[in-house]
């Protein structure tokens, strides 16, 4: 592996709520890739960079055990971009 520096940037996209006990986290994290593919949610953001996708996890709760937030989206040019409709 090899440590990389990447500037910060904003993402657009969609997420879930979920914790790793009792597998949720596969069925959340199942679900909103299937959400993000069928919906065309890539598509839907507002000036986005690229067709690059990134799924972030985050706000995490506690440990492993606890609740965090994933998110699947795209760069964006500003932190004022949206999804359309």
């Amino acid at each position: 592996m090899d440590k990389v520096t990447i500037k910060g940037f904003f993402l657009v996209g969609i997420s879930v709520r979920t914790t790793n006990q009792g597998g949720q986290a596969m069925k959340d994290i199942a679900g909103l890739w299937n959400w993000f593919m069928s919906e065309h949610v890539l598509q839907q953001v507002v000036n986005r960079v690229s067709d690059d996708i990134y799924c972030v996890y985050t706000d995490y709760e506690s440990d492993k055990d606890g609740f965090y937030t994933a998110v699947l989206g795209c760069k964006v040019a500003t932190k004022d971009n949206s999804l359309k409709g």
